[in-house]
């Protein structure tokens, strides 16, 4: 184990959750986190500070900034890491005053000097460190789950976040050419890996605290309930709510003591619509082997309700059933007679009989005190908010938010029903006001059991994007529940937003090795696909998704398969695949329409779009989009309505319409609080401003897209704008900006490992390289492009390294190397959809031959090109770069029998570049025009023109133009 320096005792960096693993927790028990210190015992939960017994008092808020010292032991706390820590909300505040005031107190209360500290010391103008040795009590097992690699153990709830990283967004580019990379939005329907975050069940409520988490080796050996839910007898729509209420209920009271591991419910509903289970008393052997097969689950309780009118009384009478799902038999069936308004008294009844039944334990007063805390009190709040999760769990969010909105004005504490709004609300893509009651969630948990109100702050902290600290609530909860595989998943889920898409595929590997019901939970294969597309390996990507798709089906997952069809479907198009591609994403279609699931089929649809976007068919993608932005705006799915409008406007031609869906798309993303989404559209809206020739816009659109990426700590971003940009830095004349600018980009990507934008990278500097005239290290960088990008199956772009590396062979006068090279391109070419690679292999081949004395055969390639140039068929956004070599390649030719005429034609193009700003572009075309003036008759006016190229391009850093135009003047 690290030890602290200068402490000598074992490390407690940032180790605070500790728990008693082998005693069973009693209300008497004390269950706090425990730290201590040089006889000073500290309760990080409770905020109390005793000396040998004795209560030290201290003020809340030094009492908060010295659990926060001590719970990093040994580490730097800068100040502004303590003001972002305690005073984020509190911005009013006299933060300098408040700290050294915080600091005196402590030091007061500790016994302790600032000249020789003995606890705190300070590092001036920087921050504080405790340096005393800390120790804790009764520590966990080691976590079979791997941590995020930032070495910090668990934390409990009632410390503040860590600084907040981003979530990983899959980004995906669009075509051959596209130097500037186009964002493409792809949404990662995750909720199939983790479901929703407002109800994990774990009730005992001993103290103020609930009592400790169980050993992971106990927690094993739990039995797996599922509650499937009860059937209506009445059919009286308007009493539907009351199933959603009983299961919800049964469900906590069953959790409460932890002898079970209850199936989450949001589970049970997926499974109910992948096996089309409706409510029923009971289910046959072969039912329940198809419900073992899918939720892991070993036995099952259902039943039935009437709700009785009589005598002016509402009386509920509730059947309930227990089967083993092995063997096929009832366990357990009784009945339960109350009312309405008695639900909990009911369920206490029937949970009770049941316990008895299975040989558990009775509950204690805490922990019946603890189930009735997690449940809402106002009757009214009951109904809307069991409505409102009957309308999630049915897709429909819109209906969802509002039952929900009237679940918490009847209950405003009741802090479940704020996190289902919170998701309701994220569903709908309104990122701000999901935040906002994600928060109002934690807020209001502290009545909840320590793992409830983990799980609330786990979903809170992923709200608000601050993936370290979220990562570490599912790490401590996957650590101490392992056999609740829920935790997880959302631990890989966290770990892939935040980047960390080799920490996913390490998550779920420490799944596997759990035992087979959990083992073989076909999430976890979703898990790798989400993982491997995360770090854009589009092979691994493909492979995993069809192995997830098999499981799924295997276990009745069909909607687990649906997402999992969607994911593969997007790899099969980057490695070249379209026809599969288009045969997966239309099966998950299917799926997700014969589900109800309007929004999944829809999405698909939308990836269906892309495919044949990449096939070259503009008309049909367009098609595709309007469709699912019809569904969308049906829906009210803002954050998608946003991601069409995108993907849409990546493909319609330039010009009003791709400006109006862009801004549109930007307008939403600001209006839902969706920095990430805004970020993207505006770094979009640049494209089309390279395409329209205006630099220096584009320039001033990266520049904020790329403050946006740094202020949200989005690392994935800041590699793309910084990438983007770098190109036009690059062509407005600046190498070695451009140069620093894409070197930090690929130390990004590399350090994320994601393949796809990594190559694009290292592309980016290859290609500087070479026009800074350092040739070998671009043929170095151009090879190592082409692996990463047939190591991640990137088919598509494989052309673009061919090309470049074609380019230094014609840079060299190897034409013959060159000929054949741009040979083979256009033999992989016949099937491409962007024709500008096309005419731009044909340009350059057209000079190779040339060179060779081939006019004939450089005729026919000149031919082809211009055919191709002319057409409506589909061009990159790069179009004008292929126009410019083209009109070089085709002056070059021209010259041989008119150099007036090409000269005239070059200085066309030099006019555009010049208004464009592209000072390499003008480069290239002087240096053409140079070398046909001196096949003219005015050689001494061409010497003199190439001569100044030089001069100025060496000036400039343009090293291969400038010994070009050495060579060609004869200096």
């Amino acid at each position: 184990m690290p030890r602290l320096p200068g402490v000598g005792g074992p490390a407690m960096i940032e180790f605070i959750l500790r728990a008693n693993l082998t005693v069973p927790a009693t209300p008497e028990q004390d269950n706090s986190f425990m730290l201590h210190f040089e006889g000073f015992d500290l309760d990080i939960e409770s905020g109390n500070l005793s000396k040998d017994g004795v209560r030290v008092k201290l003020q809340p808020q030094p009492m908060r900034i010295l659990c926060l010292l001590v719970s990093r032991a040994g580490q730097l706390m800068t100040r502004e890491e303590i003001q972002k820590h305690i005073w984020a909300e509190q911005t009013f505040v006299d933060f300098e005053h408040g700290l050294n005031y915080s600091i005196r107190s402590i030091r007061s209360a500790l016994g302790d000097d600032a000249e020789t500290p003995r606890y705190i010391e300070t590092e001036p103008r920087r921050g504080y460190r405790f340096i005393a040795a800390v120790t804790s009590s009764d520590a966990p097992q080691a976590s079979p789950f791997p941590s995020n690699g930032t070495g910090a153990a668990p934390v409990p709830p009632s410390l503040p976040a860590s600084a907040a990283l981003r979530p990983r967004l899959m980004q995906r580019m669009a075509g051959l050419l596209t130097q500037h990379r186009l964002i493409t939005v792809f949404v990662l329907a995750a909720a199939l890996i983790s479901y929703p975050a407002w109800r994990y069940f774990s009730h005992e409520l001993p103290k103020s605290m609930g009592g400790p988490a169980p050993a992971p080796d106990a927690a094993v050996s739990r039995r797996t309930i599922a509650v499937l839910g009860f059937r209506n007898l009445s059919r009286r729509p308007e009493e539907a709510w009351l199933s959603t209420a009983l299961s919800e209920m049964l469900s906590t009271e069953l959790a409460a003591g932890k002898t079970f591991r209850i199936i989450p419910e949001e589970n049970i509903a997926r499974m109910k619509i992948d096996l089309a289970l409706g409510d029923v008393n009971s289910y046959s052997p072969e039912t329940l082997a198809m419900i073992r097969s899918h939720a892991g689950t070993e036995m099952v309780v259902s039943g039935s309700y009437l709700l009785i009118q009589e005598r002016g009384s509402r009386h509920l009478r509730v059947d309930f059933r227990l089967q083993d799902t092995v063997t096929g038999e009832t366990i357990e069936s009784n009945s339960q007679l109350g009312t309405q308004e008695g639900l909990f008294s009911l369920i206490s009844q029937a949970g009770a009989q049941l316990r008895s039944k299975l040989g558990a334990q009775e509950l204690s007063a805490a922990e019946v005190t603890g189930v009735k805390s997690s449940l809402p009190n106002n009757p009214r709040a009951t109904q809307f908010y069991s409505e409102g999760l009957d309308r999630m769990r049915a897709f429909d969010a819109m209906a969802a938010r509002g039952l929900l909105e009237k679940a918490v004005a009847a209950e405003p504490e009741y802090s479940l029903a704020h996190a289902a709004l919170a998701s309701s609300w994220s569903a709908l893509g309104y990122d701000a006001r999901a935040r906002h009651e994600a928060e109002i969630a934690f807020q209001r948990s502290q009545g909840l059991s320590r793992e409830d109100r983990l799980s609330i702050e786990g979903q809170y902290r992923e709200a608000t994007h601050e993936w370290p600290r979220a990562i570490q609530i599912y790490q401590t909860l996957a650590t101490f529940y392992p056999d609740n595989p829920d935790y997880a998943l959302r631990l890989g889920g966290a770990q892939i937003a935040s980047g960390d898409g080799q920490g996913a595929l390490a998550t779920a590997a420490s799944l596997r090795k759990l035992p087979p019901l959990i083992a073989e939970d076909p999430r976890i294969d979703y898990l790798e696909v989400s993982a491997h597309g995360s770090q854009g390996d589009y092979i691994k990507e493909g492979v995993s998704a069809e192995r997830a798709v098999q499981n799924a089906k295997k276990h009745g997952a069909m909607l687990l398969a649906a997402q999992s069809l969607r994911l593969g479907c997007w790899a099969s198009m980057e490695i070249g695949q379209p026809e599969k591609a288009l045969a997966q994403c239309q099966e998950a279609m299917e799926i997700f329409s014969r589900a109800g699931d309007r929004g999944g089929a829809a999405s698909a649809v939308g990836n269906q779009a892309a495919v044949l976007d990449s096939r070259g068919d503009e008309p049909g993608a367009l098609a595709k989009y309007e469709q699912s932005l019809a569904v969308f705006r049906e829906t009210g799915d803002q954050r998608r309505i946003a991601g069409v409008l995108v993907n849409a406007g990546n493909i319609v031609p330039l010009g009003p319409r791709r400006r109006s869906m862009y801004t549109e798309a930007l307008s939403i993303y600001r209006t839902i609080g969706d920095k990430h989404g805004e970020c993207m559209a505006v770094g979009n809206l640049g494209n089309i401003f390279i395409a329209a020739g205006d630099l220096p816009h584009a320039h001033e659109l990266y520049q904020q897209a790329l403050a946006l990426a740094r202020s949200l700590d989005d690392k994935d971003l800041v590699g793309v704008w910084l990438n983007n940009d770098a190109e036009i830095v690059a062509d407005l004349g600046d190498l070695n900006q451009a140069r620093q600018m894409v070197t930090e980009a690929l130390a990004i990507d590399r350090a994320s490992g994601n393949l796809a934008q990594t190559s694009d990278d290292v592309f980016k500097l290859a290609d500087i390289s070479q026009q800074q005239g350092r040739t070998p290290e671009a043929r170095r960088g151009y090879a190592e492009c082409m692996e990463l990008r047939k190591h991640a199956g990137d088919a598509l772009r494989v052309t673009e390294v061919q090309l470049a590396l074609a380019e230094i062979s014609l840079t060299e006068s190897d034409w013959k190397a060159a000929t054949a090279s741009l040979r083979e391109v256009l033999t992989g070419l016949k099937t491409a959809t962007i024709v500008d690679d096309e005419i731009l292999t044909r340009s350059m081949l057209a000079e190779a031959l040339l060179a060779q004395g081939d006019r004939a055969g450089a005729e026919n390639e000149i031919r082809s090109g211009r055919q191709l140039l002319k057409s409506d068929q589909k061009h990159s956004s790069q179009v004008h770069d292929v126009g410019v070599r083209f009109g070089i390649a085709e002056s070059r030719l021209l010259a041989v029998s008119s150099p007036a005429d090409a000269a005239r034609n070059l200085q066309i193009l030099l006019k555009e570049a010049n208004r464009r700003q592209y000072l390499g572009q003008q480069f290239q075309i002087r240096l053409a025009a140079g070398e046909i003036e001196l096949r003219s008759s005015s050689q001494v006016a061409g010497r003199d023109h190439l001569s100044l190229l030089a001069k100025e391009a060496q000036a400039k850093g343009f090293h291969m133009i400038a010994d070009q135009a050495r060579r060609a003047g004869g200096t």
